[in-house]
């Protein structure tokens, strides 16, 4: 049987779940930048006053809401 001190599997407990931790918390990170590029991909923006909005269909794309310029995909 291998001799491990109580000290040695607190320390190996305590770290154990804080590697664990950071790894989730890394995770969850990087599907929410993830996440948040998908939904920049599919806007739209202006470019006379650099408005950002979704258009309602993909296959035409409405003039700016706010000054009526034409857009483009960017």
């Amino acid at each position: 049987m291998i001799r491990v001190s109580i000290t040695s599997l607190v320390l190996i407990l305590v770290c154990g779940s804080a590697g664990l931790v950071l790894l989730i918390w890394l995770l969850g990170g990087l599907r929410r930048l993830h996440r948040e590029y998908r939904q920049r991909k599919k806007l739209s923006q202006c470019p006379l006053c650099f408005f950002e909005f979704a258009p309602t269909s993909p296959a035409h794309l409405p003039p700016c809401p706010r000054c009526g310029a034409p857009t483009d995909k960017s």
